[in-house]
């Protein structure tokens, strides 16, 4: 792309011609002019298109050795750039990192002075990085924040550099000075750790939670040396880890930390404000009490200004030599102005409580474009850009823009989508083949990439069956064989081509679509979710058998105030059950009005040993049918192809090992020449209805018919949706049976079913009726409630 000014003196690109071609820059070169520049220099940048810009911005990072901020708009832009950055991350390999280099600020509440408690997740997740660039904790290469993050100020390094613990085995350091900062930064303390933020005190042990790690630490102490640093499992507080940890780093987990001198600092400026903004003393003593309680209360993240003399920007964190990369500079700068507009908005709205005003939690456009302005600083614009109003102070760039040329995939997946709806039989991944043979004659370097290393199995095996080779067999490689393309292990989440470095890269996620990321940390315990549960629910204990959950109680045990569940027994019984023994306990499923049990009686376990022996009866019948349906021939459905493998990699989020076997199990007996008599379980949302679609797509794929039955017409309109969502980029046919259709309709339904044109049939027992002939039924999905 080329690039032109318009009025306002942005500039916005228009087309490249073959004029242009000689013009263009490779990234190398323009690498080398950017780390040379002088600070306050600014570069304006077109034709950066996908991935590109993350790749100019690692080989920058790594020329001058200095963390790059990248300003963007959106979390959505958030996560791909924080993606494509692991990707090139130039560490990545030699220190085994990628993400861990990365540190990202998603967008903020677009009302900071709303009295709405903001989602604690999001705010452990911009202390915990706010921490890392202040204590320098890790290498942090690249920070990635959106437009609206950057805008806002943030507590200063040095308070959040102060409460940060660095404890060390064999390394001189106090215990009590270690708790006195957890306090100050936030936690919480209770008598056993089991959810982040939290922290407990027994003799010389300490357990801390911090936010984002996988498991709390467990430290021991010897007079004021750590003896020990171990891991442990909350659900039953035991280690996991026999060789322990060298150190553990525990970060803050809020912006309002509560030192001595910002406890003094917010008691006489909230005086301060409330006597500014005329409340009456009496409303300023119970604002004073709250602050002073230590206890978060909805609306306390807009005082923060009180706890602190001077907040700080983001860009405070960053050391000398920094480069900042705002990509998409017009939509940033309207972003700027939007929400700044917005705060002034809602601070004219506030009368009756303390607020700070906006300038005092807030950028505005212009001092966001001069914090830009003091570093080397690169301006990206997007094709086909609008003019924006440009925040007054951007200084004017006199140089010409550095054009690279670069394209996105996006005509790449759109043919892919095109060609798995295909129903002549072709293959779904034929235009990616198409894509990488030609960039091949062309002499560029072709490369996929993919997260995960059966994903890179996955494409080698797919594009194998297209008679193209993947370098050293499809494992990552530095570089490729004449004629062969390569695949690179890593979450790149946009490809690009860029024709004067000769390189195109495709992700995987452009091929098969994006993948929903599960939330790394421990394993959720068997308990219930105290969410789920409402005052007046019946639970059964492991040991006690049936009672009555009567909400939770607090108590003070060993001067640790903590929360127990109040269970109701016969008569007088009741028993108080601390919440990290919550696994002890399931939600009763049965009749409406259990019997309840009494506490120390041997009815529940009587009962529990006559359902053992039942359940072993029905084992006994269930081996014998199935002994006789073994003996039985059967069809087994064609051999896995590439549609498969596409349908396969279409799935959003990652498989559970439990997911995965499941699965592998249904795939092999569909394969066997025998009948399948399969039975999945699992709690709901956990997947079963993937495992039942994928074997629905095998069975389609060799021809034959699929039958799915649901007890309900809510139910079955549900998987109706599911099945049509995950099946529309593939040629089958999916239609309802069920009594909310009119005779038409279902008339319509039987006959496509009798003919065949029906795949996929999903209906309650209107399935079962006399009228219903499918013309070959390969396979028949009955869901759980049935029997």
């Amino acid at each position: 792309m080329d690039v032109d000014v318009d009025g306002n003196g942005l500039p916005y690109p228009r087309p490249l011609t073959a004029a242009d071609w000689p013009s263009l820059r490779r990234i190398d070169d323009a690498v080398r002019e950017i780390a040379s520049a002088a600070p306050g220099t600014r570069f304006d940048l077109a034709g950066l298109a996908g991935g590109a810009g993350a790749m100019l911005a690692a080989r920058l990072q790594e020329r001058i050795g200095r963390p790059v901020l990248v300003v963007t708009v959106g979390a959505g832009q958030v996560r791909r750039w924080a993606d494509d950055l692991a990707h090139f991350d130039p560490g990545r390999r030699t220190e085994g990192g990628g993400p861990g280099a990365v540190v990202t600020f998603a967008e903020r509440e677009p009302d900071p002075y709303s009295e709405i408690v903001p989602d604690r997740s999001l705010v452990h997740e911009r202390v915990r990085g706010l921490s890392r660039l202040a204590a320098e904790a890790g290498p942090v290469r690249f920070v990635v924040a959106a437009a609206e993050a950057f805008l806002r100020r943030v507590a200063p390094p040095d308070a959040l550099r102060a409460r940060c613990v660095r404890l060390r085995v064999g390394a001189e350091a106090s215990r009590d000075d270690a708790v006195r900062l957890l306090v100050e930064g936030g936690y919480h303390p209770v008598r056993a750790v089991d959810v982040p933020g939290t922290f407990a005190v027994r003799g010389g042990l300490l357990d801390v939670f911090p936010p984002g790690a996988d498991f709390p630490y467990r430290i021991e102490w010897t007079a004021d040396v750590p003896e020990s640093i171990r891991l442990f499992d909350p659900a039953d507080q035991r280690s996991i880890a026999p060789g322990g940890c060298d150190e553990a780093w525990i970060h803050p987990i809020t912006e309002l930390v509560r030192g001595e001198a910002e406890r003094r600092s917010a008691r006489d400026r909230l005086r301060e404000l409330c006597d500014a903004r005329g409340l009456p003393t009496v409303r300023a003593r119970e604002w004073v009490e709250l602050v002073e309680s230590g206890a978060p209360f909805p609306g306390i993240e807009t005082l923060l200004p009180a706890f602190h003399a001077r907040l700080a920007s983001l860009d405070d964190y960053l050391p000398d030599g920094a480069v900042v990369f705002v990509d998409n500079s017009p939509a940033a700068a309207d972003v700027w102005r939007r929400e700044r507009e917005s705060i002034e908005r809602a601070y004219a709205a506030v009368r009756d409580r303390p607020v700070f005003e906006p300038s005092a939690i807030s950028l505005s456009p212009v001092e966001a474009a001069a914090v830009c302005g003091r570093r080397v600083h690169l301006l990206s614009f997007p094709p086909g850009a609008a003019a924006v109003k440009r925040p007054r102070g951007w200084a004017e760039s006199g140089a010409s823009p550095l054009r690279f040329g670069a394209s996105d995939n996006e005509d790449l997946s759109l043919g892919l989508r095109r060609a798995r709806r295909d129903r002549s039989g072709a293959s779904p991944l034929g235009p990616l083949a198409r894509f990488v043979a030609d960039g091949l004659d062309s002499g560029l370097r072709v490369v996929l990439a993919s997260p995960t290393p059966g994903g890179c199995e996955r494409l080698a095996a797919l594009l194998r069956g297209h008679g193209l080779v993947a370098a050293d067999g499809g494992r990552r490689t530095a570089d490729a064989r004449r004629g062969r393309y390569e695949i690179e292990e890593g979450p790149l989440a946009r490809g690009f081509r860029l024709p004067a470095d000769g390189l195109a890269y495709v992700a995987e996620e452009e091929v098969f679509g994006a993948r929903a990321r599960r939330p790394r940390g421990r394993p959720a315990s068997a308990g219930p979710d105290l969410r789920d549960l409402a005052a007046g629910d019946h639970v059964v204990h492991v040991e006690y058998g049936i009672g009555r959950y009567d909400g939770l109680v607090r108590r003070v045990v060993d001067g640790v105030e903590i929360d127990l569940m109040h269970i109701a027994y016969r008569g007088t019984d009741r028993l108080l059950l601390p919440v990290y023994h919550a696994n002890q306990v399931a939600k009763y499923v049965g009749k409406a009005e259990p019997q309840l049990d009494r506490l120390g009686s041997g009815r529940f376990r009587a009962a529990r040993e006559r359902a053992g022996e039942a359940a072993q009866g029905l084992a006994d019948e269930l081996l014998r049918a199935h002994a006789e349906r073994a003996a039985r021939p059967g069809r087994a459905v064609a051999p896995a192809d590439d549609a498969f493998e596409a349908f396969v990699a279409e799935f959003r989020f990652e498989e559970t090992p439990d997911q995965a076997r499941a699965i592998e199990g249904v795939i092999e007996g569909l394969e066997r020449e025998a009948p399948l008599d399969h039975l999945v379980c699992g709690d709901v949302g956990f997947g079963k209805t993937e495992v039942a679609m994928r074997a629905a797509f095998r069975a389609v794929r060799s021809g034959r018919q699929v039958a799915v039955l649901a007890p309900t017409t809510i139910l079955a309109q549900q998987h109706l949706a599911t099945f049509r969502e995950r099946f529309r980029n593939f040629p089958a046919r999916i239609e309802p049976l069920f009594r909310f259709q009119t005779a038409a309709e279902q008339s319509g339904v039987v006959r496509g079913l009798k003919t065949g044109e029906v795949d996929v049939a999903i209906g309650t027992h209107r399935l079962l009726s006399a009228d219903v002939h499918f013309k070959d039924l390969g396979l028949i999905v009955i869901d759980e409630e049935h029997r």
